[in-house]
């Protein structure tokens, strides 16, 4: 802040904002803005007038912090909105419309391996190669690996992970760490996506 000598006028200047911060904060105000159109196509599919709009917006920022949030809860679980305390027949198609058009913060990846070992110790290699694979699990990095028996010779492989990006990335060292193990005991192993 600087005033001029003659005292007419005075000079400031904002505090610089990092790239990201910006961007943060803007892709926030762009899904705020998203979320109330949202709400209002589900209003007029439904006949709210818009004081019920406004009064639910009000509600569920309320709730959950924020629209978007709201929107984000309910497309991952879809009973978010009546644990929340929200009631009424509308739930459903807010459901529907959170569903098809937020998308969820994080990927998930799905994988089915068919594996055969045979020899001695055979489940045991199994163990390790899925033990290997879970290890992969990085709370830091929001990633989360877990295997499940599926029925011999399967076992599903869920990946849950912030972006695409860090998800093929742990995709493919999953694959190449079960798959590379069972094959260096001697059995066979093979992949693959659903």
């Amino acid at each position: 802040m600087e005033l001029q000598k003659d005292g007419s006028s005075l000079e400031l200047s904002l505090k610089a904002v990092s790239e990201e911060r910006r961007r943060e904060t803007l892709q926030a105000w762009k899904n705020e803005g998203r979320a109330a159109q949202l709400l209002r196509v589900l209003g007029e599919k439904i006949g709210w007038d818009e004081a019920e709009i406004k009064h639910t917006q009000e509600e569920m920022i309320d709730a959950f912090g924020n629209l978007y949030g709201a929107f984000e809860d309910a497309a991952l679980n879809e009973k978010a909105l009546e644990e929340a305390g929200f009631e009424g027949d509308w739930i459903a198609k807010f459901n529907e419309i959170a569903v098809e058009n937020i998308i969820p913060p994080f990927v998930e990846i799905r994988a089915r391996f068919e594996i055969s070992v045979i020899v001695e110790q055979g489940i045991e290699v199994i163990r390790k190669a899925l033990s290997s694979a879970e290890e992969l699990t990085d709370e830091e990095a929001d990633v989360k690996v877990e295997c499940f028996y599926d029925g011999a010779p399967f076992y599903r492989i869920e990946i849950r992970a912030p972006d695409y990006q860090v998800g093929e990335a742990t995709w493919d060292e999953v694959n190449n760490r079960v798959i590379g193990a069972v094959e260096d005991s001697g059995g066979s192993a093979s992949s693959e996506r659903f």
